[in-house]
């Protein structure tokens, strides 16, 4: 298989960046975060999954990252981490158009379903389906997420961090 330009980014992170891979899946980006320190296991699955491999603590040598696609972040800060990933693929304008927005599950990476009502109504008090409006769920963890005080907060931050004005000295 021949990545090209028009396929979809996948993310695989080495362990120390699991807040970064939660806020690529934030933004609606297939990202998963190494849970084993093996570092053949990490650059095996970014190659058999297509995966671009992105790193910060860890040093690799050219021919064992030859062929992948990479990024190398550093620093802490969660917002200009989430900006220099997109900003190295082009993905930052896709970012800001907010449609990928809580798609994917922050937890576990699956895709978002929209539940009907009387799955949401099982998974959620009455009260709160009443006023969420639409409810998505996770099929794998069954996590579900609605327009909540705290739904707004993250949307918020996620546009304050991807706004063209946004810009961290």
């Amino acid at each position: 298989m021949v990545l090209t330009q028009a396929a979809p980014l996948r993310f695989i992170l080495e362990p120390s960046l699991e807040r970064l891979a939660r806020n690529l899946r934030l933004a609606g980006f297939d990202s998963v975060c190494a849970l084993d320190s093996d570092r053949q296991v990490l650059l095996d699955r970014a190659r058999d999954e297509f995966r671009v491999l992105v790193f910060r603590d860890w040093e690799f040598s050219k021919e064992e990252i030859s062929g992948l696609r990479t990024c190398q972040v550093s620093g802490d800060e969660p917002g200009q981490l989430l900006r220099d990933v997109l900003a190295a693929f082009e993905a930052l304008s896709t970012a800001r158009s907010g449609g990928g927005f809580l798609t994917r599950c922050v937890d576990c990476n699956s895709e978002l379903l929209l539940l009907p009502r009387d799955v949401a109504e099982q998974r959620l008090p009455s009260a709160t389906v009443a006023e969420a409006g639409e409810v998505r769920g996770c099929r794998r963890c069954e996590r579900s997420y609605w327009e909540s005080p705290y739904w707004q907060r993250m949307r918020a931050w996620f546009q304050d961090v991807l706004s063209d004005s946004s810009r961290d000295s």
